[in-house]
């Protein structure tokens, strides 16, 4: 797959794979980080014939789900392009978001079965729109559907520019893993288990939900180089050591405890080159239990070391924080960049 720079988007049909999985609140997308990253792409490739926008949200799971359709993603974007927008429903796509008279969103891949169960016919029905395909969504990178997989060889392909950066940027950070501590939570630890043993970063700090849920299959994560949290607040607001809580209260836990911080926070002082943070240290959006986060954020940022931010969430916490400015490279891939920087594989062909 070349670089977005090696086309000509004049007069040309181009189908793009975007990522439309932002956070939505009261009807309006709170965080605007992962859509604000493909205007660069959307720029440039402003000169063709037509452009159909393409992407997923949630977990719909093959169902048409009202709170998931992409209407107040695709507001968005006509707003922030200056663009007319309209819509209307679609027999074959199920509907579609009109911006301008050249740019067509059209509605929730996940809705149909096809994207999700990797299917070929499926991919194809969308080939018939454009003649290019661009991908621009690399959070979802590592996933093996249609989109993903598929479409990248029925029709000649092209990195967004995005997807390129973010290639560039992970590439050098891995071959410096040995350098780098990584923090990893939110939830999805099952998503995260395997990666997290196969990163071979010079520590692996744990918090979140995934270091409640691989604290109680520790046998699983014997690893010299990953660390537990010593304490953590459960939603009562009590504060526990892990040692002394039991299935129950690990699963109550919302944030790590001061401990934690205090003992994270002399790794970073101490060691390593980069800071990775891959995923909130808690229950980030309530206050009683944002503390963790923030204020391990805001010990990585003065400790003048490389600071990344891996994935929606954590540049969510940031930016809610009023900080993501101050980290040295966000990211839009979570899940995906921590497989990426484990050596995982994406179903992108690169070469």
């Amino acid at each position: 797959m070349e670089s977005l720079r090696k086309l000509d988007p004049r007069n040309k049909k181009i189908l793009v794979r975007l990522d439309f999985d932002v956070p939505i609140k009261g009807g309006t997308v709170v965080d605007t980080f992962r859509l604000d990253a493909v205007f660069e792409t959307l720029k440039y490739l402003e000169p063709a014939k037509k452009l159909y926008l393409v992407g997923h949200a949630g977990r719909p799971e093959g169902k048409v789900i009202e709170d998931l359709r992409l209407r107040r993603q695709a507001e968005y974007l006509a707003q922030k392009l200056g663009l007319n927008f309209s819509d209307r429903s679609c027999k074959i796509y199920e509907h579609r978001y009109l911006l301008g008279d050249k740019i067509e969103i059209l509605e929730n891949l996940r809705f149909f079965k096809g994207e999700e169960e990797n299917n070929e016919k499926f991919a194809k029905k969308y080939t018939r729109l454009s003649e290019i395909f661009v991908f621009e969504a690399f959070a979802v990178s590592h996933r093996k559907h249609a989109s993903i997989f598929w479409l990248p060889k029925l029709l000649p392909s092209f990195l967004g520019l995005r997807t390129e950066k973010e290639i560039i940027v992970l590439s050098e950070l891995r071959n410096e893993a040995d350098q780098s501590i990584a923090l990893v939570g939110g939830a999805k630890a099952s998503d995260k288990a395997d990666l997290i043993l196969k990163f071979k970063a010079l520590k692996i700090l744990l918090g979140g939900k995934t270091a409640s849920e691989l604290w109680l299959k520790k046998g699983e994560a014997k690893k010299g180089n990953i660390i537990f949290p010593v304490d953590g607040i459960l939603e009562n607001g009590s504060t526990k050591l892990y040692s002394e809580m039991d299935k129950a209260e690990i699963m109550q836990v919302r944030d790590i405890g001061e401990k934690t911080i205090i003992d994270y926070s002399k790794i970073f002082n101490k060691e390593g080159k980069n800071i990775i943070f891959s995923g909130p240290m808690g229950q980030f959006e309530k206050e009683k239990f944002s503390q963790g986060t923030k204020k391990l954020y805001q010990t990585a940022i003065k400790s003048g070391k490389n600071t990344i931010l891996l994935g929606g969430d954590s540049a969510y916490a940031a930016e809610k924080f009023k900080l993501r400015d101050k980290f040295s490279y966000v990211s839009v891939g979570g899940g995906a960049s921590l497989n990426f920087l484990a050596g995982g594989k994406i179903f992108l062909p690169l070469s």
